[in-house]
């Protein structure tokens, strides 16, 4: 069984993550591909200034963004 993508995208940190989101809610088949969920947020214990959230850790985020593009993606 093959998957036919409309867009691919390359890295899952921030940006990648965030790229799938919006890919996603106009319903174009998207695949974000990375080695790591989450890039160099990984590296990031404790997070205090990303907007729209008040504390958090770089991979709670991480899990926080993929699950938002998973939602989208149906």
């Amino acid at each position: 069984m093959t998957n036919d993508y409309a867009i691919m995208v390359v890295g899952a940190g921030p940006a990648g993550l965030s790229a799938g989101i919006y890919i996603a809610c106009q319903r174009i088949s998207c695949l974000v591909i990375s080695k790591d969920l989450g890039g160099q947020l990984n590296l990031i214990p404790r997070l205090e200034n990303y907007p729209g959230t008040i504390m958090s850790s770089g991979p709670l985020l991480a899990k926080t963004l993929e699950n938002q593009y998973l939602t989208f993606k149906g």
